[in-house]
Order: structure tokens, then C-alpha cells, then sequence
């Protein structure tokens, strides 16, 4: 009901600010040295926290798509990686 009315490319808008979000977030709450060691751990609290984005409009996750996480070790927080989170 919260999209209704809505067409595919707003709704897919929206899905992709979403995770977007999601993924900013989850990056600025862990430090460079724990992505880096545990990239596994980035991607579990990446997906769950897109997952409950998406639920709250809606929409239901069907596939989260991490192709590189590049961090650098001198800063305090890793570089925002781009096209983290994307699909239909």
C-alpha cells in the first residue's frame, strides 16, 4: 500500500537511497582495521540493515551485491565505496 501508485523507476529510487543509506551508516560505525579483517562481518550488518529499510516501505531484499570494499588502514574510517548495494 505504501507504494502504490509509485512507477518501477521511483520505487527502484527509492530502494537504492535506501541502501545507500544503509550502507553509509554501517561503514561509520565500524573502524577501518575491523572491515578490513573481518569483511564478512561488514556485509551481514550491511544486509540487515537494508533488509529493515526496505521492509519498513514495503519492499523485500532479494539479493545483496558487494563487488569491492577497499579500505585504508591510515584513516580512522574506510572510503565510501560506490555501487555497494544495487539490483531489481
Amino acid at each position: 500500500e505504501r507504494l502504490l501508485g509509485w512507477d518501477r523507476n521511483s520505487i527502484h529510487e527509492l530502494a537504492h537511497e535506501l541502501s545507500l543509506g544503509c550502507m553509509r551508516s554501517t561503514i561509520r560505525s565500524m573502524k577501518a582495521a575491523s572491515i578490513k579483517s573481518a569483511p564478512n562481518h561488514l556485509i551481514d550488518d550491511l544486509g540487515k540493515k537494508v533488509e529493515e529499510a526496505l521492509n519498513k516501505v514495503g519492499l523485500k531484499v532479494i539479493g545483496l551485491d558487494v563487488e569491492k570494499i577497499e579500505v585504508e588502514l591510515g584513516s580512522s574510517s574506510p572510503s565510501s565505496p560506490e555501487g555497494v548495494a544495487e539490483g531489481e
